[in-house]
């Protein structure tokens, strides 16, 4: 048995400065890109197979410990990746900064280096917070950009009754990324707008503190995903911003508990299957509070 470090986030996330300073023999996508086509721009679907196809076959077949460096946005393959693994330990470590970074970073990088801005912008927006039970056995978040503008603890964090509130603690960087939240939803499903849902539900959750916490964070992704009256992957970004925040917070409880149940939001709003459930490895508490906030979610606007 051998432990793997995961890493997951997008280009220009810090991944290759934190590599730099590992001992651990390190797998990388990026070089095997290049060693391939000689620089980071071939990003298409038929490249990803074929770079990929190496890497796995590489980091399976070694045998002490080692990082896999690679932007792995996606649960379900991290989930495939931990199965081909079998016993090995994995502990994936997420790197998360606001997209301007992330942009001013690539833009630093050499031409063969940079990935196209659009890429960026993707990844950004499509990258999953990773499940213990389901892709990795643990995780941690890490980030140069603070989410808070100083140091909160966790009774501070519950004690915010507004989007207004939370404004106020939000470091520059991640209080520009969000400006779009204070304007109108664009959609005949919320004649409300986006800080006015966020704030119902807030309310409608009571004095519950997971619930509350929920209800806070579950939209904040709606300012980065608005595209007209359509909020793509907008959970994924929310989710994103919690597991950031809630590492900077001191005694914070139930972490990765209130981030899933942001990231599996929108899906309870069709309804949990069986197959969610299970591939996400969803405890019966946690369902029940997914779809608790659904139902408050649901009747948090103006009709």
């Amino acid at each position: 048995m051998k432990n793997i470090k995961i890493l997951i986030g997008a280009s220009a996330s810090g991944k290759s400065r934190y590599t730099s300073t590992q001992t651990d023999k390190v797998f990388s996508s990026d070089q095997i890109r290049k060693e391939i086509f000689g620089s980071l721009r071939n990003q298409d679907g038929q490249s990803h197979q074929k770079v990929f196809g190496i890497l796995l076959s590489r980091i399976l077949k070694y045998s002490d410990d080692a990082i896999y460096d690679a932007t792995n946005l996606n649960r379900k393959l991290r989930a495939h990746f931990k199965g081909l693994a079998k016993d090995d330990k994995i502990h994936a470590i997420v790197f998360i900064e606001p997209l301007e970074i992330l942009k001013s970073n690539n833009r630093k990088k050499t031409l063969d280096e940079q990935v196209p801005e659009e890429v960026i912008e993707r990844m950004y927006k499509e990258m999953q917070i990773p499940k213990v039970g389901a892709d990795c056995e643990s995780y941690e978040v890490m980030g140069l950009t603070k989410f808070f503008n100083r140091t909160i603890n966790f009774k501070e964090l519950t004690s915010i009754n507004s989007l207004e509130e939370l404004f106020e603690l939000l470091s520059n960087p991640y209080k520009k990324e969000m400006a779009k939240l204070f304007g109108p939803h664009d959609t005949p499903y919320h004649l409300e707008s986006i800080d006015t849902h966020i704030n119902m539900c807030i309310k409608n959750a009571g004095d519950d503190k997971i619930l509350k916490l929920i209800a806070l964070f579950h939209d904040l992704g709606k300012s980065i995903t608005k595209d007209g009256g359509k909020y793509l992957n907008h959970q994924y970004v929310s989710a994103a911003y919690a597991a950031k925040a809630f590492s900077e917070v001191i005694g914070m409880e139930n972490a990765g508990f209130i981030v899933e149940a942001i990231v599996q939001h929108m899906n309870a709003h069709q309804g949990l299957s069986e197959k969610v459930i299970r591939n996400n490895n969803l405890g019966d508490k946690l369902v029940d509070y997914i779809k608790l906030f659904a139902e408050i979610d649901s009747k948090s606007k103006v009709i």
